[in-house]
This record gives structure tokens, sequence and C-alpha cells, in this order.
């Protein structure tokens, strides 16, 4: 399947997210900050297929990033969760094209659908 780079500050949101992605078959990395899926995207830029992020983290937000991998890595798969509208268009406006949408709550099989429609485009 899929090598998926999955970045939430929330260590319990990320290990269920990793949970779920990985039932799936996708090999999951995970990082705790938007500067950690920074590093790690800069260091081995075609890596990843799909990054999957939070919005409101501190540090680098999620939409910072979204415009950082995607000059980085611009045919990288895009996903991004936020629990606000506002933030989730931030996040359209930063990356117009190819990019999915999740809002929170979620379940894990919403989360495990919104990477098969990113990965699908």
């Amino acid at each position: 399947m899929a090598r998926v780079l999955l970045v939430d500050d929330d260590e319990a949101s990320l290990d269920l997210m990793r949970r779920a992605l990985e039932s799936d078959g996708h090999a999951i990395t995970g990082a705790g900050s938007g500067t950690e899926a920074r590093d790690i995207l800069e260091h081995d830029p075609g890596a990843f297929d799909c990054l999957v992020t939070d919005v409101n983290m501190p540090g680098l937000s999620g939409v910072e990033l979204l415009r950082e991998a995607n000059k980085l890595c611009p045919t990288l798969k895009l996903v991004v969760i936020s629990g606000f509208l506002d933030q989730l268009e931030s996040g359209r406006a930063a990356v117009p094209a190819g990019l999915t949408t999740l809002a929170k709550p979620f379940t894990l099989e919403q989360i495990r659908q919104a990477v098969r429609q990113a990965l699908q485009t």
C-alpha cells in the first residue's frame, strides 16, 4: 500500500490513526509536530506517498507544513484534519489542488477513507 507521514501533536490521536491506517496495509511514519514532519520530508522528499496532518499544532502549523510539503514534494497526496472550518479553508488556500480535508470529530473509518480518497486523486 502507501507510505504515509502522519502528523499530530496529540499522541493518543496519532496512535489511533496509525493503527487504523496500518490495518489498511499502509506503512506509517509518525511525527509529533509540524517541525519534525518537515525535517523528515527534507531528509528524504520522495519517501512518502501521502501526508496526513492536523492543522492546529504548536510551532509549525499544519497549514505551514502543507505549504512546505507541497514545495518539497509536489506529487505528495495531502490530507488535512481540523475541528474548525476556517482552518480547513486555510489548508485549501495553502494548497488549492489535490487536498483532501477531514473535519473533527471523525471515525477511524473516515480517516481510512480520507487517505484512500487522497491516494486516488
